[in-house]
């Protein structure tokens, strides 16, 4: 991938739902995309739901894990 074909995009990430795991973990799933110069929302074919598992060390929420998937299936 070359370089600029990222230059000015932005990520957009819309809470579903959060599950904590006691005090020091949580597992937040979440609908999310990549917004390019000029969209104000991401299409259909782009959006897939994410999956984050995020710990809490020293007062601060670092990602464990995170995996995506599409929305919809490819046809």
């Amino acid at each position: 991938m070359r370089g600029t074909q990222v230059k000015g995009t932005t990520t957009t990430n819309r809470q579903l739902g959060i599950r904590f795991l006691g005090r020091d973990g949580a597992i937040v799933v979440s609908e999310a995309g990549i917004l390019f110069p000029g969209e104000s929302e991401v299409p259909a074919d782009r959006i897939v739901y994410a999956t984050w598992v995020l710990e809490k060390r020293d007062d601060a929420w670092l990602i464990a894990a995170y995996h995506n998937s599409p929305v919809k299936s490819a046809s």
